[in-house]
């Protein structure tokens, strides 16, 4: 019985070390409030961000319906993606994955409506992870 107990605990261990080495390292590239007379809202990166290969959008303060994402790579190289999703405040997007492995982000540009009738400014943060 013993044998099992420790043969069921290593497993468990190595389960739970195996979903954290996999957990990506999120770090901010850049943010911008969304003032709703602009569109596209263009969030520029910080120019010591590091190449990603993934990146998404995460809302503050406001909630905001994100229809489409352009991502500009630092070649100038850009790609599309149609996000077409309502995001509440303290929500995030969907991983978005940048083609060809890491890259470094010039710029993301996106359209959007707005998700909530307050006067809040919505806060849209990118990240991304390597």
């Amino acid at each position: 019985m013993a044998r099992l107990g420790t043969t069921l605990f290593t497993g468990l261990c190595v389960v739970a070390s195996a979903g954290v080495a996999g957990a990506a390292d999120w770090q901010q590239l850049g943010q911008q409030y969304v003032d709703y007379r602009t569109s596209p809202v263009v969030i520029q990166v910080r120019p010591d961000a590091p190449p990603v290969s993934q990146v998404k959008l995460q809302v503050k303060d406001s909630a905001i319906a994100i229809t489409g994402v352009k991502v500009v790579l630092a070649g100038g190289e850009s790609f599309d993606v149609t996000l077409n999703a309502w995001v509440a405040a303290g929500r995030e997007t969907r991983v978005i994955d940048v083609p060809g492995g890491p890259k470094a982000v010039q710029k993301v540009e996106l359209s959007y409506r707005s998700g909530s009738s307050d006067s809040k400014l919505a806060l849209l943060k990118l990240v991304g992870a390597s």
